[in-house]
């Protein structure tokens, strides 16, 4: 089979259970009518394909290479408070490790992280990080209390804090890699698509850092994950999985919300549209209320918490500062300034922050061909999946595609070797968000007849738009004159559902051997970024 394991097909069959119905009638999937009907608890997930054990070897290792990858430079290379917002993800773990919780407004930063990241003598300020959830930072406190017991000095406990990101990295690549091999049917791609995401350089930077943006990408992968085991299995539990995995994701940072709430409502409409119509309005109620509860409960209580201490139900660090917002166009934020071409930039490396000491800001922005070869890859992955469905809708051989691929890879190659970086950057979020649409597009239909593989990408492409349009809203909304925190960091909780919109097209070990060849590329793009420029900011080599 040219696919490997594929699973596509299990996906794509309107009569496979894609929901928490079953149509088998040794799961007790169907009534006395020969209708299928929901059941919530009883189910077959041996309906869906395994993945080979070397395979799953393969991926295992590829994880672990990166743990090492990762905690080698979070303890070894990158200095003390080069993470963005490092001293306050550390101060919040450190007070939760002493059994003090840090509220937004009154918790300050010790005198011992102003010492070591200020310089002596300066006044320690407010902790605005105290804005955050606790998850992350409830799993960081107990590293940071053994690590305490152990007699580490201080900068051995904040980098022994940095070691949970690693793990949580390492688990966003093998849970992406199993994600896109059970979408897409094709191993290489699958490893291809993960190692890619993994060799960004400020993936590769965060994951060495105490935050908690791995945390929020390992559980929107996995959530994701999840939901497709649902899709090919009909097993609820799993769509219960996913929704626990998801309420961890908005309860590690709110932004996540801005995926669950229309993840949700995809998943409704799926279960709706697979339950008894005879008896539709009672079996799916009690359905999507747990799914509901998994999701939204957790960071429910944190909102009611939030609404009884400051009378907001999600507080920011604006209420520590006293400047005011400017109003401006809506769309002004973007026509003048350069919004999406310093998001995408951002999302490929935005290396640095206070690690020079005395607070002083020092970052690298992704460029030269580091830059030119990430947003090429990811410019071709999107117009490749803007192109390759046709070949399913229209009666052509199968070959047909590659003539148009062929020429794609050359135009797009001419052109990110050539045009300005702000350029390309711009182009490339708009080829992102022209595969979005397309997507949403070819998969419409199918969506309304609930049909589990063309949902899928509808609710990934879906997921990637509203985000997009709340990032880009919030940021309008909290405009004081000037562009900032257009972090492509912020889009982790959509990640899963970008590549698996973009891997899609990627069939066949020709597009599978491909996609793992820009990979490997974009390890070596990632390493000599840091040998040129990183490490030289460092101080570890001299330039």
């Amino acid at each position: 089979m040219d696919d490997g394991c594929d699973l596509r097909t299990d996906l794509d069959q309107p009569e496979t259970p894609g929901t928490a119905e079953l149509a088998t009638s040794e799961a007790g999937g169907q009534d006395r009518t020969g209708r299928r009907k929901l059941v919530m608890i009883r189910e077959n997930p041996s309906n869906a394909p395994g993945l080979p054990r070397r395979f799953l070897m393969v991926a295992a290792f590829v994880a672990l290479a990166f743990l090492a990858k990762f905690a080698t430079y979070g303890i070894l290379v990158t200095p003390l408070w080069d993470i963005p917002d490092e001293p306050g993800h550390y101060d919040y773990a450190e007070n939760l490790s002493r059994g003090q919780w840090p509220v937004l407004g009154q918790a300050h930063f010790s005198e011992e992280t102003m010492r070591s990241w200020r310089g002596d003598g300066v006044r320690p300020g407010r902790n605005w990080i105290a804005q955050h959830p606790p998850l992350f930072y409830a799993i960081d406190a107990p590293v940071i209390a053994m690590a305490r017991m152990a007699g580490l000095g201080y900068e051995g406990r904040v980098r022994a804090a940095r070691l949970p990101s690693a793990i949580f990295g390492a688990l966003t690549i093998l849970g992406l890699t199993l994600l896109l091999a059970r979408t897409t049917g094709n191993p290489a791609a699958a490893l291809g698509a993960s190692i890619l995401f993994g060799a960004t350089p400020m993936f590769t930077h965060l994951a060495g850092g105490v935050t908690h943006d791995t945390l929020v990408a390992c559980t929107a992968t996995w959530g994701a994950y999840w939901c497709t085991r649902w899709l090919q299995s009909g097993a609820y539990r799993y769509l219960l999985y996913s929704a626990a995995m998801m309420g961890l994701c908005s309860l590690a940072k709110v932004t996540a919300l801005a995926m669950a709430v229309p993840f949700f409502f995809a998943v409704a409409w799926q279960l709706w549209k697979s339950a008894d119509p005879s008896g539709r309005f009672r079996h799916w109620v009690p359905a999507i209320a747990i799914v509901w509860l998994l999701m939204f409960a957790p960071i429910a209580s944190w909102m009611v918490r939030n609404l009884f201490l400051f009378g907001q139900i999600l507080p920011d660090a604006s209420m520590l500062s006293s400047r005011e917002r400017v109003v401006i166009d809506y769309f002004a934020l973007m026509r003048e300034h350069p919004f999406w071409e310093h998001t995408m930039l951002n999302f490929v490396a935005l290396l640095g922050w206070n690690g020079g000491g005395e607070g002083k800001l020092a970052w690298i922005q992704a460029n030269g061909w580091t830059a030119r070869y990430f947003l090429g890859v990811i410019g071709v992955a999107a117009a490749i999946a803007i192109i390759a469905p046709l070949r399913d809708r229209l009666s052509r051989p199968n070959w047909w595609p590659y003539p148009v691929l062929a020429v794609v890879a050359i135009v797009a190659g001419t052109v990110y070797a050539t045009q300005p970086l702000p350029h390309l950057a711009r182009w490339t979020a708009e080829a992102l968000l022209a595969a979005m649409l397309a997507t949403l597009a070819y998969n419409a239909r199918g969506t309304f007849r609930a049909i589990p593989g063309q949902w899928l990408l509808f609710t990934s492409a879906f997921c990637v738009v509203v985000f997009a349009m709340i990032y880009y809203h919030h940021l309008w909304g909290s405009y004081i004159g000037t562009m900032r925190a257009t972090h492509g960091r912020y889009f982790y909780p959509v990640v899963p559902f970008l590549l698996v919109v973009c891997a899609s097209a990627f069939r066949g070990r020709t597009m599978g051997a491909l996609l793992l060849a820009a990979s490997i590329g974009a390890l070596i793009a990632c390493d000599a970024f840091y040998l040129r420029q990183i490490l030289p900011l460092y101080g570890h080599l001299s330039t």
